[in-house]
């Protein structure tokens, strides 16, 4: 259930939080597609789609996009804008993707409206993590395999952690700049070279791509990996044995054996009756 908070500022409109998912309509929630067909502005982030952003047909749309390595609105005049359009819209939409509270720096805009008082809604989307998964037909945690699952940042990884968490598996987001260190800083604080790693873009659309790799192969020769992906599309990876390519004969194989036990067991159940 998203959380509401409340404003003793009778003069504002209310400003939604919403998560628009990792790209494709239909996996937005139906609060978040209610709120958008109640908008009368949505400020939204550059990777959310067009089909989205069509379901608040009466409302203004304005791109505060962020992009790496590109020209984009400083985190403070999206600020200012979240703040202004509340005293001008009494329904206004922040439109983040993915989820709002994943990587989406929500606290800044969030505080900013508190110390204006500023009523708002956050309302979650589903995260690439937890979609890319599902593409995939692998879990983030598997039983006796993984049963930690951290969420990164390729620059975190570069630039500002010392030491990564002891987790089972890991997936970095916005991992296509700097790919080469990436694997090389994940291998260096003790992943093993072999770690299995499946790099995937545009999730959950129809131009999704992925690719299986390891960490070692990233780390001493990225390019030719990196080149399979259409040029500028965020790249996500997912890191750890819950990933590996035998993982998902080994659910079947299993699941094949505990049916095959079931079945077994129905049958002399039925014999015990009779």
């Amino acid at each position: 259930m998203s959380q509401d908070t409340t404003s003793t500022n009778t003069t504002t409109g209310h400003v939604s939080f919403v998560g628009a998912g990792p790209g494709s309509v239909d996996l937005l929630t139906i609060r978040s597609l209610r709120c958008l067909q109640q908008a009368d502005i949505v400020l939204y982030d550059a990777l959310v789609q067009p089909e989205v952003l069509n379901l608040a047909e009466s409302a203004i749309k304005l791109s505060v996009g962020k992009r790496s390595g590109q020209p984009s609105m400083s985190q403070e005049l999206i600020c200012e804008l979240i703040v202004s359009s509340a005293h001008q819209y009494k329904n206004v939409v922040r439109l983040k993707g993915g989820d709002v509270s994943v990587f989406g720096r929500l606290d800044e805009e969030i505080t900013i409206l508190a110390v204006n008082n500023i009523a708002f809604t956050i309302i979650p989307g589903i995260t690439a993590a937890s979609a890319a998964a599902a593409s995939l037909a692998k879990p983030l945690t598997k039983r006796n395999v993984s049963r930690s699952v951290t969420l990164l940042t390729g620059d975190t990884l570069t630039r500002d952690m010392p030491s990564i968490p002891v987790t089972d598996s890991l997936v970095v987001y916005m991992g296509r700049r700097q790919a080469k260190k990436i694997a090389a800083t994940l291998i260096k604080q003790g992943k093993k070279t072999t770690t299995p790693v499946v790099l995937i873009s545009n999730v959950s659309l129809k131009s999704e791509q992925h690719v299986q790799s390891t960490l070692v192969d990233i780390a001493f020769n990225p390019q030719p990996i990196i080149d399979q992906f259409e040029e500028n599309a965020p790249l996500l990876w997912l890191i750890g044995d819950a990933f590996s390519e035998v993982a998902t004969s080994e659910i079947q194989h299993n699941n094949e054996t505990d049916s095959s036990d079931y079945l077994q067991l129905e049958q002399r159940a039925a014999l015990t009756q009779v």
